[in-house]
């Protein structure tokens, strides 16, 4: 079709709607024959125009399509970039955590639950235990509304510092020594909550069993060997005074220079003379810590022991550190409790790297120094195996405490280590 014809339509077209506006009453041939034309005309158009919208559109979709992925993929490369580069900064919320710490709810060791309606509480606010002795921490379950429940849940007790006081799984708990430690409940759900225990001192503690040796003629000067040896006989290791002396003790010699003066090495450093004869004189807890210690050693215990020279502290401290704890101390007084007196004087010779003597200076023996073994006391004395007695002795506290302190303070243990 050309356009003549189609301008032909047109016209007919727009005169056959001039008609219809005017007059209602054409015929129906004329009608149909306009409606005909009209339906040409638009299959005309569209078979034109759509093929060109398609083809349009088509284009349109692939081209932004292609541009939607690239740009999804320099999107994706720029966040590794940044995540590679830039820091991740992890804002913490301190008053949270503060509160975690200090909730009872959970515990380093426990798996984190969900929380419950349960609260675990101590019968007391807080308990006190002598030294040597016992008692048992209660927990209980309570609700919120404080109506008890039963105590079905599994505890587990925990003392915070075992060298003050030990507990079980019974809740039954051991005084050690003198101080304050905390007992700490956990239940199976994961809740735990704590309570503060005092350790005591008692008013009288004797250590039981604990062996004796008299020196007797056979050690006359040998008391520092015979008390250690008492202790290390308790503490269940088997050794004998000889063999002590013979392959541990340190020994030095008495000389005299061309002036004639007594030369020696001083009792820091060594014992003076020999433990088998009375003219030797003794030693001081520095030369038992060394003699223990090469014992220790020889017979592989020193993970498990160690000696410690104690000079220095007060008696007291001795009692309620390690009397009460059942650790006898290797004690410093005097023979019978008789005073002090200077006899023998030396030049120092040999002296040992840690001894507060030199070669050279002057020392100053004070007769009358005797070792013993504290094993007790009470509100007017202290016991002890007493290498010149044949049974344990008890001494006036006040003048026990009065040679211990002529003497230097001298003191040892030895220690279980934990």
């Amino acid at each position: 079709m050309n356009n003549d014809t189609i301008s032909t339509i047109v016209e007919e077209e727009s005169a056959d709607s001039t008609t219809l506006n005017i007059s209602s009453t054409q015929n129906q041939t004329s009608e149909q024959e306009t409606i005909t034309i009209n339906s040409v005309y638009e299959v005309k158009e569209s078979s034109e125009i759509l093929p060109k919208i398609k083809s349009f559109l088509k284009t349109k979709v692939v081209f932004w399509a292609v541009m939607i992925f690239f740009m999804a993929m320099a999107l994706i490369s720029f966040i590794s970039i940044i995540k590679s580069v830039v820091p991740v900064t992890v804002v913490v919320d301190t008053e949270k955590i503060l509160k975690l710490k200090q909730s009872p709810q959970e515990t380093p060791t426990q798996t984190p639950v969900p929380a419950t309606k349960e609260k675990w509480q101590f019968r007391k606010s807080a308990y006190k235990v002598e030294a040597g002795k016992k008692t048992t921490v209660v927990c209980q379950c309570t609700s919120k509304d404080n109506k008890k429940k039963s105590s079905e849940p599994q505890l587990t007790y925990v003392s915070e510092n075992p060298e003050i006081a030990i507990v079980d799984q019974k809740g039954n708990v051991t005084g050690k020594r003198c101080g304050t430690t905390t007992i700490v409940a956990i239940s199976d759900t994961g809740i735990c909550t704590t309570v503060p225990l005092t350790v005591t001192v008692p008013k009288a503690y004797k250590i039981k069993y604990v062996p004796y040796i008299y020196q007797g003629e056979k050690y006359p000067s040998g008391c520092e060997s015979v008390s250690t040896v008492m202790l290390l006989q308790y503490m269940g290791f088997k050794i004998t005074v000889e063999e002590f002396i013979d392959d541990y003790l340190p020994k030095g010699e008495i000389s005299f220079n061309k002036k004639g003066e007594m030369c020696a090495p001083d009792p820091y450093t060594a014992f003076l003379g020999s433990p088998y004869t009375e003219e030797a004189l003794g030693c001081y807890p520095s030369v038992i810590q060394k003699a223990v210690t090469k014992y220790l050693k020889e017979k592989k215990k020193t993970e498990n022991y160690r000696a410690i020279d104690l000079t220095g502290v007060s008696v007291r401290y001795l009692t309620e550190h390690y009397i009460t704890n059942n650790q006898p101390v290797v004690i410093w007084a005097t023979m019978f409790m008789a005073n002090l007196v200077v006899t023998e004087e030396w030049i120092v010779k040999g002296a040992d790297k840690d001894s507060p003597y030199k070669d050279g200076d002057k020392f100053e023996w004070k007769a009358n120094e005797h070792c013993m073994l504290l094993v007790g006391y009470d509100e007017e004395y202290y016991y002890l195996h007493d290498p010149l007695s044949q049974k344990e002795t008890a001494y006036d506290k006040d003048t026990f405490e009065d040679r211990f302190k002529g003497m230097g303070r001298f003191a040892l243990v030895v220690d279980k280590i934990s």
